[in-house]
């Protein structure tokens, strides 16, 4: 019974481990810790990262585009509480292409760092890229209101959110 109940817990291990969705937890791009620079392997690579992080529960959200030797990516990690669920999905390059075109419509890399509005649910959103060989970092605590410099913001969170799908 032991044996049977071992090799059980084995295959439903590997099983559930399916190549394609399964993230090493401890994996650089969802290392906060270190910036994009410093995870970037090739000149080749693009990396677009949203993090919001809810301060007083210690959930956050990870979401990554990457572009690394043409493989277009897309990774997201989900804390809550001790539960972290992740996952991978590649996309097409058409999708990634589009992503950058809206993007760039946006007007992105012209953010402003850091703004902070009147209204704090406590929820820090925090926009880190690596983009033509260039990093930036852009923060902001509710861009929910979508007014002002929080509109453009809230415009490239429901952009990325959009790749998770």
């Amino acid at each position: 019974m032991k044996t049977i109940l071992f090799y059980l817990i084995i295959f439903l291990s590997i099983f559930s481990c399916n190549s394609t969705n399964y993230i090493n937890r401890n994996n650089d791009i969802f290392n906060l810790d270190k910036s994009l620079e410093e995870i970037i392997e090739t000149k080749d690579t693009e990396i677009f990262r949203l993090i919001s992080e809810v301060e007083m529960s210690g959930s956050s959200d990870i979401l990554v585009i990457e572009n690394k030797n043409d493989v277009y990516s897309v990774y997201y990690l989900e804390k809550e509480f001790k539960k972290v669920k992740t996952s991978k999905v590649n996309i097409s390059r058409e999708k990634y292409e589009k992503f950058i075109k809206e993007l760039k419509e946006l007007n992105f890399e012209n953010l402003e760092g850091y703004k902070e509005n009147a209204v704090d649910d406590g929820i820090k959103y925090r926009f880190q890229y690596y983009y033509n060989g260039k990093y930036n970092v852009i923060t902001r605590n509710n861009p929910q209101t979508g007014k002002g410099f929080d509109g453009v913001f809230l415009q490239i969170t429901n952009l990325i959110y959009s790749l998770k799908k």
